[in-house]
């Protein structure tokens, strides 16, 4: 979409967009090394992202402070994502599933 608007394509003209895009992904639970996401929540990452840059804009935040908070969100999300996952992996090892074993999901 940058590139349409500047008519050039430059590598590093969409960096504040990956990050903004990666920060949403996260928060929306969807694992960065593989796994299963979906897109709805990660429609309402997207949605809770452009909130608060909107809210800060609107409060006249520096930008590099809403960068911040942005990378701030980023590692909440992926600490999360981390901490759920190992709960429940944890609690499906105390629970002495065994379906693999048998075969079953």
């Amino acid at each position: 979409m940058t590139a349409a608007y500047i008519t050039t394509a430059v590598p590093s003209a969409s960096v504040g967009t990956v990050f903004t895009a990666m920060t949403a992904v996260a928060l929306a639970g969807v694992p960065f090394v593989g796994g299963r996401g979906s897109l709805p929540r990660v429609g309402l990452g997207v949605i809770v992202v452009a909130t608060i840059s909107a809210g800060l804009l609107l409060a006249k935040v520096p930008a590099d402070w809403s960068s911040v908070v942005t990378g701030v969100l980023l590692v909440g999300g992926l600490g999360l994502n981390m901490w759920t996952t190992n709960t429940t992996s944890k609690l499906l090892l105390a629970s002495g599933d065994d379906g693999a074993k048998r075969g079953t999901r």
